[in-house]
């Protein structure tokens, strides 16, 4: 049977975006922007499949975008991944993105709708100080002083194999501790220590730096700490301040843009 069809008049709508990250945060050089495309067959058998869910990922990533020579999916930022998965989850189904909200002062319960990727709201990295501003973050700048020790602390961001790797220590804690959770979680924070006052943090510091910074620390230290891990990473801003359209309301709060399943793939 000859097939008569019009798919050889559909182009694919191949877009070209900026990442979160700038390419910056690289060892390899990385473009500052990407091409991605939509979902296509291909993409859908991976997202069914018995694969991991950060099999799947890596799986659809390199489906969708053409990465630099030699770069392996799980050497993306988790940020720089999420955003790219959800690029093409717009491109593929429409830009629609709906979640709902509870107002904390009244409950009234409200739908919001948002455009992926151009409402979404993104926080940038930048190597250039003209182009610093509310959102954008030089490269350099990823370090805190902490209130109580005074120690400057630089940090680093999860990559995809870092992410699965945290996910893996976690499982592996859950099935011979009972504190499988906190060690699972003073790891997550060791992972995104590069250096304390100077000196570089390697994977072979991190158990010594749970037990003997981590835990010792300070409240307010610690707050800064996990402050930072939020507000210094590039991609996502899911923290959303809006205000209640309750009319009897109308007070602003915060709500949480959840990262969930529906977010990379169709409702």
């Amino acid at each position: 049977m000859k097939l008569k069809t019009n798919l050889d008049k559909i182009a694919a709508p191949v877009m070209e975006y900026k990442l979160p990250s700038g390419g910056l945060a690289y060892t390899q050089p990385f473009p500052a922007t990407i091409q991605i495309s939509p979902y296509g067959f291909t993409t859908e058998s991976i997202l069914v499949s018995n694969l991991t869910s950060t099999e799947k990922m890596m799986g659809v990533v390199k489906d969708i975008c053409t990465l630099p020579d030699g770069f392996q999916p799980e050497k993306l930022l988790l940020s720089d991944q999420y955003f790219i998965l959800a690029v093409a989850r717009a491109l593929t189904y429409g830009m629609d993105y709906t979640f709902f909200s509870t107002c904390p002062s009244c409950e009234f319960e409200e739908k919001h709708v948002l455009k992926v990727p151009d409402q979404l709201p993104i926080r940038l990295w930048t190597n250039n100080k003209d182009e610093v501003k509310d959102g954008v973050i030089h490269i350099n700048d990823l370090s805190r002083k902490l209130p109580v020790s005074g120690d400057v602390v630089e940090f680093r961001f999860l990559t995809v194999e870092d992410n699965a790797n945290a996910l893996k220590y976690a499982e592996e804690k859950k099935k011979i501790a009972n504190s499988a959770q906190d060690q699972a979680y003073l790891r997550r924070i060791a992972m995104h220590l590069k250096s304390i006052n100077g000196v570089e943090v390697t994977p072979a510091d991190w158990r010594e730096l749970e037990e003997n910074y981590i835990k010792r620390i300070r409240g307010a230290d610690h707050v800064a700490i996990k402050d930072a891990m939020e507000e210094l990473n590039c991609g996502f801003i899911q923290n959303w301040k809006i205000l209640c359209e309750n009319e009897k309301c109308r007070k602003a709060y915060t709500t949480y843009i959840p990262i969930t399943n529906n977010f990379f793939r169709r409702d």
